[in-house]
């Protein structure tokens, strides 16, 4: 379901992060209050990889234009997609694969 969305809302957890990349979804981001997930969303949005939105800075109004705004923009939508994935390891399990061949 994730691949086949056009756009994501999602919180700040690194395993989001990591799905929302590999899928290159762009996304707006409410991290938890308080929590290392503002940390994470800041990272990201620093890289131009996603748009933060501080929860306790939201309201309605605020919350559907910018979901109405980043799905009429097809230019942003792909640049945010395109810098979350790239701002991973690609084929690092390749890479774990390699590092655990050498232990044994």
């Amino acid at each position: 379901m994730l691949n086949s969305a056009d756009i994501v809302v999602s919180r700040a957890g690194l395993s989001s992060f990591t799905e929302l990349g590999y899928f290159k979804k762009p996304s707006i981001i409410i991290p938890i209050l308080n929590s290392h997930q503002e940390d994470n969303a800041e990272y990201f949005e620093n890289k131009k990889a996603c748009i933060y939105l501080k929860q306790d800075e939201l309201n309605k109004e605020k919350f559907v234009k910018e979901i109405k705004d980043l799905i009429n923009n097809e230019e942003k939508k792909k640049e945010l997609g395109n810098n979350l994935h790239n701002s991973f390891v690609h084929y690092s399990g390749e890479k774990i694969i390699k590092e655990i061949k050498k232990i044994i």
